[in-house]
């Protein structure tokens, strides 16, 4: 790492991707990476991602798991991002195998106001139960931008993806009510989905109408390694579902440590 204050530059792979240790998850990706740990994202492509897969990164923020996605194999990357300074930074990515699409992705077509974070990048949202929720990451007068929306259909009308992972701060419910014909006539393998725990019940009842296995992600943080459950399963000591992610399939798949 360098100085304080000082931006540092993390290789992943072919690419070098800058780290702010003034942030949050620049911090957080630092260390890790210095330690050799994965990030709770890497950990759970490097147990279901597959080699070849295409991947459809929604919430891609500055590129990090996405850079991952790649050097584990994916064949191509799809990276979905609103915000026009993160979209801006994951253009300089942009090649043969990775896309980038400066858009947001939800229900229906059109725009919408985005609350930005003031405390990190990685938590801009278009839902106010988001910002109830976490309201101390908003700062005490919010902060909103105009932004563009499109659906999973219309911006992949005939996309087949193998690996999904879906991280947009609420927004996944929406992003489900217009990904039908994805779903439907095009599923992927896996869908990796955060699930706030407030909404966790909803969610599962339209998920199950997709898929038919669903395991919850326990992470521990200190070693990088997950553990893939029965959603009510207990966790084990060291273990928490932080950030709550769930993993979802088509065929059968068994807990699984370690």
């Amino acid at each position: 790492m360098g100085a304080s204050g000082e931006i540092d530059v993390v290789t992943i792979g072919d690419h070098r991707i800058r780290l702010d240790p003034r942030s949050k998850h620049g911090r957080m990706y630092l260390k890790n990476s210095s330690a050799g740990i994965d990030d709770v994202d890497v950990a759970i492509a490097r147990r279901f991602m597959r080699p070849g897969d295409r991947v459809l990164d929604l919430g891609a923020n500055i590129g990090y798991n996405a850079l991952h996605y790649l050097n584990l194999g994916a064949a191509h990357v799809d990276a979905v991002e609103p915000h026009p300074d993160l979209h801006a930074r994951l253009r300089s990515f942009e090649g043969d195998r990775f896309t980038v699409h400066p858009v947001a992705i939800g229900a229906a077509p059109g725009r919408a106001r985005m609350v930005v974070s003031q405390t990190h990048d990685q938590g801009h949202t278009l839902k106010p139960e988001v910002v109830a929720i976490h309201r101390q990451v908003f700062g005490a007068t919010l902060q909103e931008i105009d932004i563009d929306v499109t659906t999973a259909d219309l911006l992949f009308p005939s996309a087949r993806f193998d690996y999904i992972k879906a991280d947009i701060e609420g927004s996944e419910l929406d992003f489900i009510a217009g990904a039908r014909t994805l779903f439907t006539e095009r599923p992927p393998r896996v869908l990796q989905i955060e699930i706030m725990p407030d909404f966790y019940d909803e969610y599962a009842a339209v998920l199950s109408r997709y898929f038919r296995t669903v395991l919850r992600i326990d992470y521990d943080r200190d070693s990088g390694r997950i553990e893939a459950v029965a959603p009510s399963a207990p966790a084990r000591d060291g273990f928490r579902n932080v950030p709550p992610n769930y993993v979802l399939f088509n065929e059968r798949v068994v807990s699984t440590v370690g």
